[in-house]
């Protein structure tokens, strides 16, 4: 038997016991994946986006997004990467930069944004512009 036989449903039951909190940026990235693309193995392509693009970039914001979508069995989600502090990433990423994702049936994209402030300002300019988007959306024709 595989070494990786059960991955996935081990790696679900720990989120459900230990939340995030403990979490390398692969595995989080690789646990959406599992339900934005099921029956695979996406542990190599969560290696892989994160090692092109770092986890604070549109293609991952826009995985979670899909991933949480499919995960929650729900009509839309909306997904958040950034760095709130104290510094930036090795991409080149700047405290206050945050890519915001969106999923829907018929669409899937990201937008970047550049926030200022502390931590806190970053995370509550963060969320603002998280539902706002998410109000966008919902006010489009493709929801009415």
């Amino acid at each position: 038997m595989s070494i990786h036989a059960g991955h996935r449903q081990r790696l679900k039951e720990r989120f459900l016991k230990e939340s995030l909190d403990n979490f390398e940026e692969h595995q989080v990235l690789e646990l959406l994946l599992f339900y934005a693309i099921p029956q695979r193995n996406v542990n190599p392509l969560a290696h892989q986006v994160l090692e092109r693009f770092g986890a604070v970039s549109a293609p991952v914001a826009e995985a979670m997004a899909v991933g949480a979508r499919n995960a929650l069995e729900a009509d839309v989600a909306v997904s958040v990467t950034g760095l709130a502090g104290p510094g930036g990433d090795d991409f080149g990423n700047e405290v206050g930069t945050v890519f915001i994702g969106f999923s829907h049936s018929d669409i899937t994209f990201s937008r970047e944004f550049h926030f200022t402030g502390d931590r806190e300002s970053v995370r509550m300019q963060t969320v603002k512009a998280a539902l706002q988007l998410l109000l966008d959306q919902l006010n489009q024709e493709v929801f009415k």
